[in-house]
């Protein structure tokens, strides 16, 4: 019984680990985003620049641009 006991909990340990790394990486790529949105947002504000040109001066690569602008209309965070 002490073998079944110790699979049940390796098995439910396993999970949670899973859940936890998933979970994190989640919220962590959901946090980055977001930062990277205000960031955008400050450099057309502060430097006067498009978002496109913004998003060049912070090495986001081209492919990404129509991304963020979908996400910075979907924000309220377009200027231009």
């Amino acid at each position: 019984m002490d073998n079944m006991c110790n699979l049940g909990q390796a098995l439910f340990d396993e999970g949670y680990r899973k859940g936890f790394r998933k979970g994190f990486r989640k919220g962590f790529k959901k946090g980055f985003v977001k930062t990277m949105l205000r960031v955008i947002r400050s450099n057309v504000k502060n430097y006067n620049v498009t978002e496109e040109q913004a998003m060049a001066n912070l090495g986001i690569p081209e492919n990404e641009y129509e991304e963020y602008n979908k996400l910075l209309e979907k924000e309220g965070l377009v200027l231009t």
